[in-house]
């Protein structure tokens, strides 16, 4: 099975874990020194922040200007200082143009880092791009004995938690294939700035190198807004008051041509029964296109499935994936119906 995460360093600033996890991102890889081999600007606070919302850490990954081994040897026990104790996965990024060219020498520079990083009881990986470790590294893949994460972008486009690479495209390599970048233009919900996605070929809840080690996905447990109402006659789990209920209603009336919703933001009883009697599918385009014109706006504007912002190709099929997707991290039954308890949570956050 493969999970679905990001890599992040200062360039993406102050990052909202909370609404990164919520949004479905499954692990977290942190770059952790810098050139000068200060730690990078964010680690601290990123890993603070992975920890406090039960963000599963996979590892972190050193930018290496290593030239030499001596140098290697310095990087990877500086890493170890930053960690203090902490265990993770450690990934040694060798990309640079400084190491192309270098020959056995970046093999030696390989494997000594290697080898300081695991005798400090850590885990050890190659981090590099499919054309560098296919020129500069595949041949002397013999020398080498340890996972690799490759990056290669089938497409510039960007995307969101509900894209998948074309699988075609997955990085052939003669080592285990442990993790595949396979886009640099992710974007999601807590993110100010786009960053890498990836997917690891891994089982996060067996402790492969998962700092934390808690499930890959925690299920949401629905917390309502108390209720002051002794009328109220509903399900209370489920009772809303937000300016989101209010616009869901108004496109409801419109949609399915009814005045049957009091458009008064309350997602109560009424609400609650036209919600669970009037289920959305993507099949309703042309049926109650102001309705769905809602679903897409939604998806599109507060959970980042930004390619439902244009109406182009097979654009139903792809609406009902991105409800899948958002069903699955919600821990809704994935039908791709969005009835009443779907609606809750597109109009709860």
């Amino acid at each position: 099975m493969a999970y679905k995460g990001i890599d992040v360093s200062s360039y993406q600033g102050n990052i909202d874990w909370s609404k990164v996890k919520w949004a479905g991102v499954q692990f977290a890889i942190l770059k952790i020194i810098r050139k000068d081999l200060n730690p990078d600007k964010t680690f601290e606070q990123n890993w603070k922040g992975c920890t406090d919302v039960g963000m599963p850490i996979q590892g972190v990954y050193n930018y290496s200007y290593a030239t030499t081994v001596d140098k290697a040897k310095t990087d990877a026990q500086r890493v170890i200082e930053v960690l203090n104790g902490r265990k993770t996965f450690v990934w040694l990024d060798v990309e640079d143009k400084c190491q192309q060219g270098l020959g056995q020498t970046l093999i030696d520079i390989i494997n000594t880092y290697q080898s300081v990083i695991k005798g400090a009881g850590l885990n050890f990986g190659v981090y590099t791009g499919l054309s560098f470790y296919n020129q500069y590294i595949a041949p002397y893949a013999n020398q080498i004995n340890c996972p690799f994460w490759i990056a290669r972008y089938p497409s510039t486009k960007g995307m969101s938690i509900g894209d998948e690479p074309n699988n075609a495209k997955k990085p052939v390599i003669q080592h285990s294939l442990y993790g595949w970048q396979y886009s640099s233009a992710f974007t999601c919900s807590g993110l100010n700035n786009s960053t890498d996605a990836n997917l690891l070929y891994i089982e996060l809840d067996k402790g492969d190198g998962i700092e934390n080690n808690p499930a890959p996905i925690a299920t949401p447990t629905p917390t309502a807004t108390p209720v002051k109402n002794n009328a109220w006659k509903g399900n209370e789990e489920y009772y809303l008051n937000n300016e989101d209920v209010r616009k869901w209603q108004h496109a409801m009336n419109i949609g399915f041509d009814t005045d049957e919703l009091k458009e008064d933001g309350k997602f109560g009883a009424n609400s609650q029964r036209f919600a669970k009697s009037h289920n959305l599918w993507s099949g309703q385009k042309h049926n109650c296109p102001t309705a769905i014109k809602w679903l897409r706006k939604t998806l599109h504007d507060k959970y980042h499935f930004y390619k439902l912002d244009t109406d182009y190709g097979k654009w139903t099929d792809y609406l009902t994936k991105c409800v899948m997707v958002f069903q699955k991290i919600r821990g809704l039954k994935q039908d791709g119906y969005v009835g009443l308890i779907t609606t809750y949570y597109l109009l709860k956050d």
